[in-house]
Protein backbone atom coordinates (compact mmCIF):
# COMPACT_ATOMS: atom_id res chain seq x y z
CA UNK A 1 0.00 0.00 0.00
CA UNK A 2 2.95 2.00 0.02
CA UNK A 3 2.99 2.67 -3.40
CA UNK A 4 -0.05 3.78 -3.88
CA UNK A 5 0.68 6.70 -1.64
CA UNK A 6 2.72 8.35 -3.76
CA UNK A 7 0.47 8.00 -6.57
CA UNK A 8 -0.73 11.33 -8.04
CA UNK A 9 -3.91 12.83 -7.73
CA UNK A 10 -5.32 12.48 -11.12
CA UNK A 11 -3.98 8.57 -11.39
CA UNK A 12 -6.24 5.74 -11.34
CA UNK A 13 -7.33 3.62 -7.76
CA UNK A 14 -7.71 0.16 -7.77
CA UNK A 15 -10.92 -1.29 -6.11
CA UNK A 16 -8.78 -2.20 -3.19
CA UNK A 17 -7.57 1.64 -2.55
CA UNK A 18 -11.33 3.27 -2.99
CA UNK A 19 -12.31 0.14 -0.57
CA UNK A 20 -9.97 1.71 2.06
CA UNK A 21 -10.11 5.51 0.89
CA UNK A 22 -14.10 4.93 1.69
CA UNK A 23 -13.78 2.81 4.63
CA UNK A 24 -16.50 -0.04 2.63
CA UNK A 25 -15.74 -3.53 1.37
CA UNK A 26 -15.00 -4.31 -2.11
CA UNK A 27 -18.44 -6.14 -2.81
CA UNK A 28 -20.10 -2.90 -1.97
CA UNK A 29 -18.40 -0.78 -5.22
CA UNK A 30 -19.13 -3.81 -7.23
CA UNK A 31 -22.67 -3.52 -6.02
CA UNK A 32 -23.23 0.10 -6.36
CA UNK A 33 -21.34 0.08 -9.91
CA UNK A 34 -24.22 -2.74 -10.99
CA UNK A 35 -27.25 -0.07 -9.35
CA UNK A 36 -25.64 3.29 -10.38
CA UNK A 37 -24.86 3.24 -14.10
CA UNK A 38 -23.13 6.86 -13.84
CA UNK A 39 -20.34 5.11 -11.95
CA UNK A 40 -17.75 3.74 -15.33
CA UNK A 41 -14.50 2.64 -13.95
CA UNK A 42 -11.82 1.39 -16.42
CA UNK A 43 -11.53 -1.93 -16.74
CA UNK A 44 -7.59 -3.75 -17.23
CA UNK A 45 -6.82 -6.89 -19.49
CA UNK A 46 -7.58 -9.01 -16.55
CA UNK A 47 -10.90 -7.65 -15.41
CA UNK A 48 -9.46 -5.20 -12.62
CA UNK A 49 -11.25 -1.99 -12.08
CA UNK A 50 -9.44 0.94 -12.19
CA UNK A 51 -11.05 4.36 -10.86
CA UNK A 52 -11.07 7.65 -11.98
CA UNK A 53 -10.61 10.63 -9.58
CA UNK A 54 -14.31 11.55 -10.65
CA UNK A 55 -16.00 8.12 -10.28
CA UNK A 56 -14.08 7.92 -6.54
CA UNK A 57 -15.68 11.94 -5.98
CA UNK A 58 -19.31 10.46 -7.03
CA UNK A 59 -18.88 6.73 -4.85
CA UNK A 60 -18.08 8.89 -1.69
CA UNK A 61 -21.24 10.99 -2.72
CA UNK A 62 -23.18 8.08 -2.94
CA UNK A 63 -21.90 6.50 0.45
CA UNK A 64 -22.94 10.34 1.97
CA UNK A 65 -26.40 9.74 0.67
CA UNK A 66 -27.35 5.86 1.36
CA UNK A 67 -25.13 5.55 4.17
CA UNK A 68 -25.13 9.30 6.04
CA UNK A 69 -28.67 10.79 5.15
CA UNK A 70 -30.28 7.28 5.21
CA UNK A 71 -31.62 7.22 1.49
CA UNK A 72 -32.45 4.21 -0.47
CA UNK A 73 -31.05 2.97 -3.92
CA UNK A 74 -33.76 4.19 -5.47
CA UNK A 75 -33.85 7.53 -3.85
CA UNK A 76 -29.91 7.85 -4.49
CA UNK A 77 -30.77 7.07 -8.17
CA UNK A 78 -33.66 9.91 -8.35
CA UNK A 79 -31.54 12.25 -6.81
CA UNK A 80 -28.68 11.81 -9.66
CA UNK A 81 -31.06 11.55 -12.28
CA UNK A 82 -32.53 15.06 -11.03
CA UNK A 83 -29.90 17.04 -9.29
CA UNK A 84 -27.04 15.55 -11.60
CA UNK A 85 -23.49 13.17 -10.58
CA UNK A 86 -21.58 15.82 -10.52
CA UNK A 87 -23.84 17.33 -7.22
CA UNK A 88 -23.73 13.91 -5.60
CA UNK A 89 -19.96 14.36 -5.94
CA UNK A 90 -20.08 17.42 -4.26
CA UNK A 91 -21.69 16.14 -1.46
CA UNK A 92 -18.72 13.64 -0.36
CA UNK A 93 -15.38 13.85 0.57
CA UNK A 94 -12.92 14.63 -2.97
CA UNK A 95 -10.28 12.20 -3.45
CA UNK A 96 -7.18 14.63 -2.92
CA UNK A 97 -4.42 12.18 -2.12
CA UNK A 98 -6.40 9.50 -0.85
CA UNK A 99 -6.35 10.07 3.08
CA UNK A 100 -5.69 6.23 3.99
CA UNK A 101 -6.92 4.82 7.54
CA UNK A 102 -4.79 3.73 10.07
CA UNK A 103 -4.84 -0.11 9.45
CA UNK A 104 -6.64 -1.52 12.58
CA UNK A 105 -4.54 -3.77 15.03
CA UNK A 106 -5.91 -6.88 15.82
CA UNK A 107 -7.78 -7.27 18.42
CA UNK A 108 -6.42 -9.51 21.80
CA UNK A 109 -7.96 -13.03 21.82
CA UNK A 110 -9.25 -14.12 25.38
CA UNK A 111 -7.20 -16.92 26.55
CA UNK A 112 -8.12 -20.30 25.03
CA UNK A 113 -9.97 -22.69 28.73
CA UNK A 114 -9.72 -26.14 27.73
CA UNK A 115 -12.27 -28.56 28.48
CA UNK A 116 -12.50 -31.48 30.34
CA UNK A 117 -13.63 -34.22 28.25
CA UNK A 118 -15.56 -37.33 30.33
CA UNK A 119 -14.70 -40.65 28.47
CA UNK A 120 -16.85 -43.66 29.51
CA UNK A 121 -15.03 -46.76 30.43
CA UNK A 122 -15.88 -49.51 27.24
CA UNK A 123 -18.52 -52.08 28.22
CA UNK A 124 -16.04 -54.26 27.41
CA UNK A 125 -13.37 -53.62 29.85
CA UNK A 126 -15.38 -52.88 33.40
CA UNK A 127 -12.07 -53.58 35.39
CA UNK A 128 -10.60 -50.39 33.74
CA UNK A 129 -10.79 -47.78 36.15
CA UNK A 130 -10.65 -43.85 35.31
CA UNK A 131 -7.37 -42.34 34.41
CA UNK A 132 -5.58 -39.08 34.26
CA UNK A 133 -5.75 -39.46 30.84
CA UNK A 134 -9.54 -40.07 29.96
CA UNK A 135 -10.05 -36.60 32.28
CA UNK A 136 -7.59 -34.45 31.33
CA UNK A 137 -4.51 -35.24 29.75
CA UNK A 138 -2.84 -31.75 30.01
CA UNK A 139 -3.81 -30.88 34.23
CA UNK A 140 -0.57 -31.27 36.29
CA UNK A 141 -2.44 -30.32 39.44
CA UNK A 142 -2.38 -34.29 40.74
CA UNK A 143 -4.60 -33.26 44.45
CA UNK A 144 -7.59 -31.55 42.28
CA UNK A 145 -7.24 -34.49 39.57
CA UNK A 146 -6.98 -36.81 42.32
CA UNK A 147 -9.91 -35.95 44.01
CA UNK A 148 -12.20 -35.21 40.60
CA UNK A 149 -11.09 -39.05 40.31
CA UNK A 150 -12.44 -40.34 43.65
CA UNK A 151 -15.41 -38.09 42.70
CA UNK A 152 -16.15 -39.78 39.17
CA UNK A 153 -15.26 -43.33 40.95
CA UNK A 154 -18.43 -43.20 43.62
CA UNK A 155 -20.07 -41.47 41.00
CA UNK A 156 -19.14 -44.86 38.44
CA UNK A 157 -20.21 -46.93 41.56
CA UNK A 158 -23.46 -46.04 41.97
CA UNK A 159 -24.24 -45.90 38.37
CA UNK A 160 -23.02 -50.03 38.13
CA UNK A 161 -25.36 -50.35 41.31
CA UNK A 162 -28.60 -49.12 39.70
CA UNK A 163 -28.01 -50.74 35.97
Amino acid sequence: MAASRDKAETAFRTISEVAEWLDLPTHVLRFWESKFSQIHPVKGAGGRRYYRPDDMALLSGIKVLLRDQGLTIKGAQKLIREQGAKYVASLGEQPKGLAFRPVPQPRKQTPVVKAIVYRPIPEARPSLLWTASHIAPDVRDGAALSEALSRLEALRAKMLSAA
